[in-house]
């Protein structure tokens, strides 16, 4: 449709119910309106180097057509002349894009579980947090590869995590230090958080070509030059000998929700946020199983498991503590919560005992237990839920949970043996695991 654009004409428009239409002026060639259910906007159009180019020059309402019609001339003089400016636009956009900005959009674009979060925001926050307001076209190589060897040192690691904890405002302020011991870890932590969120920024401000207009991620240097600190994996577990003793110092835990929890994540190996969130509905009592959703596992894939002799045992006490209204297996002090990580707890055990040990020392604990006892390769991570996928054949076998309920069982047998727990069965009543004079 081609009219003058003028006054009365704008007035006169009407948004299309869905869809876009154009209407076109009369006495400037390639200068019209957009319209959309949602809005109107003045643009021109021509071809530049052989592709055709839409250039938004303003919103309509906002300016007068007689300016627009004079804007859009200028823009099309300069389109013509092989001028892009919607590239333009873009470099201009992206030059002013700043580290806390960009951050902030990864974020938002993908569904993190909060924990992720907490790790992310606590490397950008406390360590990078002094380069926030920094453009993220300026974050050169050199900085990166500087920063990165500074968070490996615990002398300057403090000086930076001060540095940034004062920039941030009182209701922000970080609770505790960073340890000494964590350096290696850290540094490469810090730099593997900022290459996703300098990655999606690049992934997201393309030009028409869909080549990104940020230059190559400068997190990259750590790869060319080989500077990735050398990881130690954890391998602790509680040794076949250490396990009475250990055993021993959490049935003296004041509070029996976290030394059930212990004893719980030790006899199923589930991770510890897994085993916090448990709740009662998860449990089938007379098929003697449990079931993680997908939702709160880490592969996003549905976790059940068959439960021992010793874990029925332990639920059904459990059972019988509960708390009137909350759902929850292992309940936190405010009402309807779940417990958090006992440290204060695991600390009084590892006090006790002298057996150093994390929640996820009891995981290890448990799976190791299983490998000794030759369970196979295809259960242990069918009891883990490990995935599968890079492993062909172990993705073509599905594992029903009755069939863990063997090597289930096997383990909690060694487990309990060496722990100096047994559990009597009398005309259907089992003593439970606290008061059997064993556990003692």
């Amino acid at each position: 449709m081609k009219t003058k654009i003028a006054v009365k004409t704008v007035k006169d428009l009407r948004s299309p119910a869905q869809g876009e239409q154009f209407i076109w002026d009369e006495e400037l060639a390639c200068f019209g309106i957009k319209l959309t259910a949602t809005r109107m906007t003045y643009i021109v159009q021509c071809r530049v180097n052989g592709k055709t180019v839409k250039h938004v020059v303003g919103k309509v309402g906002e300016m007068h057509p007689a300016d627009a019609r004079l804007k859009a001339a200028k823009a099309l003089s300069e389109l013509r002349s092989g001028i892009n400016l919607n590239k333009e636009k873009s470099v201009k956009k992206v030059k002013a894009l700043k580290l806390a900005e960009a951050y902030e959009k990864f974020k938002d674009a993908r569904k993190f579980r909060p924990k992720t979060i907490e790790i992310y925001d606590a490397a950008i926050n406390n360590y990078l947090g002094d380069w926030l307001d920094k453009p993220v076209i300026n974050i050169s190589k050199d900085m990166i590869q500087q920063r990165h060897k500074e968070l490996s040192d615990p002398t300057k690691r403090a000086a930076i995590w001060k540095r940034c904890d004062d920039l941030k405002p009182d209701t922000k302020k970080s609770k505790g230090r960073p340890r000494s011991d964590e350096g290696q870890t850290l540094a490469n932590q810090v730099m593997r958080t900022l290459r996703v969120t300098l990655n999606y920024a690049g992934l997201t401000n393309e030009d028409e070509d869909g080549k990104s207009i940020l230059p190559e991620n400068p997190v990259k240097r750590l790869s060319q030059t080989r500077s990735w600190n050398t990881e130690k994996r954890r391998q602790d577990v509680i040794l076949d000998h250490q396990l009475k003793s250990w055993c021993q110092s959490v049935q003296k835990l004041d509070n029996p929700v976290l030394r059930d929890y212990l004893l719980f994540v030790l006899f199923t190996g589930l991770r510890k946020n897994e085993a916090l969130q448990l709740e009662w509905d998860d449990l089938d009592t007379e098929g003697k199983t449990l079931t993680i959703p997908r939702e709160r596992t880490k592969n996003k894939e549905t976790h059940q498991l068959p439960l021992s002799d010793y874990l029925c045992d332990l639920l059904t006490e459990r059972h019988q503590h509960r708390v009137v209204g909350n759902k929850y297996v292992f309940p936190g002090v405010q009402p309807g919560t779940h417990a958090v990580e006992p440290k204060r707890a695991i600390k009084a055990v590892v006090d006790k005992s002298g057996v150093k040990f994390f929640s996820h020392t009891l995981r290890r604990t448990f799976i190791s237990t299983g490998e000794r006892l030759d369970v196979s390769y295809l259960a242990l991570k069918a009891l883990l839920n490990h995935k599968s996928k890079s492993d062909v054949t172990a993705s073509y076998v599905v594992t029903e949970t009755e069939r863990l309920r063997e090597p289930m069982q096997k383990i909690a047998d060694h487990l309990m043996k060496h722990m100096g727990i047994t559990i009597v069965q009398e005309v259907g009543v089992e003593l439970s695991a606290k008061d059997n004079p064993a556990a003692q």
